[in-house]
């Protein structure tokens, strides 16, 4: 048994949750095959799911390709929850 992609409607479920970021995300990458593999997607999905701190966030927000507003709302999420899963790679 091998792995295998989740269908479209299933990929980058936190991300989805806010759609002003992920337009912009989609108007960068309109393809779904881009928009998956995107290592920037997938690090702001983690962020939105709660993998990430607010400081490691603002570390490398600009490396994104957001909007102000994208970044505002994306650092709203992000700094203004309670807590954050620690990744176990950093």
């Amino acid at each position: 048994m091998g792995f295998h992609i989740a269908e479209d409607y299933h990929q980058k479920h936190s991300l989805r949750l806010y759609p002003e970021v992920m337009t912009e995300f989609k108007a960068i990458y309109p393809d779904m095959k881009s928009l998956i593999n995107s290592t920037a997607v997938t690090r702001v999905n983690g962020y939105l799911g709660g993998y990430g701190s607010c400081e490691s966030l603002k570390e490398e927000i600009d490396g994104f390709g957001l909007s102000n507003r994208a970044r505002e709302v994306l650092t709203s999420a992000v700094c203004t929850r309670s807590s954050s899963i620690s990744c176990p790679v950093h």
